[in-house]
């Protein structure tokens, strides 16, 4: 995928394989967003051809969730990232309520509306009936 304005990207948890160089040619790639607890490690380079010459440090940052950031310093592709950060929370928040949440979509997200109140759900939430 050549996006050469591409600058941030999110590889969600559900992905199990990328093809390499699937992600090349994307210079402008400034921020890449991973949620797997353990980093894919049987993958050829998928941001080949991204950054600058082949072997110097990839100059974009790679989120990961938190704990994790010695797991993808040492695994194949990802510790090539110059900066590795760990600041993605796997927990998904629970809510307790005695009706039924109303969805609701805002630019994009989607909002739990509980008791004249909204949470974010876009990244998952749990639902408790009393």
């Amino acid at each position: 995928m050549s996006c050469p304005l591409l600058e941030s990207i999110t590889l969600p948890e559900s992905l199990s394989y990328i093809e390499v160089s699937a992600l090349g040619h994307n210079k402008a790639l400034k921020d890449v967003y991973v949620s797997w607890k353990e980093p894919i490690t049987e993958i050829d380079d998928p941001f080949d051809n991204s950054f600058s010459s082949p072997g110097e440090p990839y100059p974009a940052t790679l989120h990961v969730p938190n704990g994790t950031k010695h797991l993808y310093e040492q695994a194949p592709v990802w510790k090539n990232f110059q900066n590795i950060v760990e600041d993605i929370s796997t927990d998904i928040p629970t809510y307790y309520t005695e009706t039924k949440p109303e969805k609701v979509f805002s630019n994009g997200k989607v909002m739990i509306r509980k008791n004249n109140e909204f949470y974010d759900a876009s990244s998952g939430i749990k639902i408790m009936h009393k």
